[in-house]
C-alpha cells in the first residue's frame, strides 16, 4: 500500500505531475520517459499506485516473456537504466548503414 497521502485524498489524477516522484500516465498519452531513480516510478492512470516493475517493461518495449533477475531495487535500475529495445535497433541499424556504403 503506498504511503503518501497523495494517494488516497484525489490529488492525483491523470497527466497530474507533482515533481519526478508523482508523474501519474494518463491512459491516452505517452509516458514521460521510463527513467526511475528513488521511489520515483510513475503512477498508474488510476492515481491508486505506482507502476509495476512489469508495467515499467512493457513500457520500455520488453517482451512479456522476459525476466529480470535481482532486488526490486535492482530490477527498477535495470529496466530505468535500459535503452528501449526499438530504439537501439534504429540506432545500430543506422550504424550498419552509414558503416556498410
Amino acid at each position: 500500500m503506498p504511503k503518501s497521502a497523495k494517494f488516497t485524498d484525489g490529488s492525483l489524477v491523470q497527466g497530474a505531475s507533482w515533481g519526478r516522484s508523482f508523474r501519474v500516465l494518463s491512459w491516452d498519452k505517452p509516458s514521460w520517459t521510463v527513467a526511475y531513480g528513488n521511489r520515483e516510478i510513475h503512477i498508474h492512470p488510476s492515481g491508486k499506485r505506482r507502476l509495476s516493475v512489469f508495467e515499467a517493461m512493457l513500457l520500455q518495449g520488453f517482451p512479456q516473456s522476459y525476466r529480470l533477475l535481482g532486488t526490486l531495487s535492482q530490477q527498477i535500475r535495470q529496466v530505468s537504466d535500459c535503452i528501449p529495445m526499438q530504439v537501439g535497433f534504429a540506432l545500430a541499424e543506422s550504424i550498419r548503414t552509414s558503416i556498410y556504403r
